[in-house]
């Protein structure tokens, strides 16, 4: 496959007084983004210390305090991990007590309603990680508390339950079962489209966070071709299946050092009227400054602030 380097041209609009916030025409629908302010961007994808895997980071007000300074209308999706309150996980996965879990969960939305109270900036959601063998509980879960949230984030961790395909040893043992990255990124996408089709996920978290731990350039011919048609057809499913498609940020922080998706599928999207929504992944403050530009740059892109002068060739 070959890959054209980026070209972007900045478009100049004149200075008008919104009355809402400004988005594109594929996002006109959806609620999430009627509580953000004129003139802010979005992040709606921050982790706090309810997190599992976050345990010693930031607040919410810490990380509101922050966004205020560079009018960043903050979503928290904190980890709801379903999997591992109705099914035993192995013993090596075991976290122990999970802060967030089905005991604690109204006194996190009690937390929360404070936190709205006090700061304007602000929306909750909740990141749930879907698997197949777990579809029963995730829906019963999601018919008691969908509109407890303003928005909920589904996101496909893992091939194998309990094996996370964003955990380095995980994905190394689902390769080795599998035999190759190529049946697992089948797996994985033939889930994802699964998920995606489940009613009540507002937003797709980071479609294609398969490949963290990999470059696009050390990919096969084959699974670049396989991989590129698979994220266009996800992209088209939901648009048709009115979800929110993630432009997810934290692959800058790992080897794939691009976004999910990357900007060669994006420079075939921004004219497609997909719906889609920034989400940065932060679990730190330093996360949160070091993204800042990026925050910027897509929620630009989806306001079609800028385009891509050439789309990036998937020959």
């Amino acid at each position: 496959m070959q890959i054209w380097i980026t070209i972007l041209r900045m478009r100049k609009f004149p200075m008008k007084k919104h009355l809402k916030y400004s988005k594109s025409r594929a996002n006109s629908a959806f609620r999430i983004f009627e509580g953000i302010q004129p003139g802010w961007d979005h992040d709606l994808h921050v982790h706090t210390n309810w997190s599992q895997d976050n345990l010693e980071g930031p607040s919410h007000v810490e990380f509101l305090q922050l966004a205020q300074r560079y009018k960043i209308h903050v979503g928290f999706a904190d980890h709801y991990e379903i999997g591992f309150y109705t099914r035993k996980p192995p013993k090596e996965a075991d976290l122990g007590p999970w802060k967030l879990n089905p005991t604690t969960l109204d006194s996190y939305l009690e937390l929360c309603d404070r936190v709205k109270e006090e700061y304007k900036n602000v929306s909750i959601g909740l990141e749930v990680s879907y698997h197949a063998e777990i579809d029963s509980e995730i829906n019963t879960f999601l018919d008691d508390y969908y509109s407890q949230f303003d928005f909920i984030i589904g996101s496909l961790h893992e091939v194998d339950l309990f094996k996370a395909v964003t955990v380095h040893r995980d994905l190394a043992e689902t390769i080795q079962k599998y035999g190759s990255l190529q049946k697992v990124a089948e797996l994985y996408f033939e889930a994802l489209e699964t998920m995606i089709n489940m009613k009540k996920f507002d937003i797709i978290g980071h479609p294609d966070v398969l490949f963290r731990f990999s470059n696009l350039f050390s990919l096969s011919s084959d699974l670049k071709t396989f991989y590129t048609q698979k994220m266009l057809d996800v992209a088209w499913l939901c648009q048709k299946s009115h979800k929110l498609l993630e432009i997810n940020l934290s692959g800058y922080r790992f080897a794939w050092n691009d976004s999910f998706p990357p900007q060669f599928i994006l420079s075939h999207l921004q004219s497609s009227e997909i719906p889609m929504v920034i989400g940065s992944d932060s679990h730190l403050l330093d996360h949160f400054v070091a993204a800042v530009p990026a925050i910027r740059k897509f929620n630009q892109l989806i306001r079609n602030e800028w385009q891509f002068v050439h789309k990036f060739s998937l020959d």
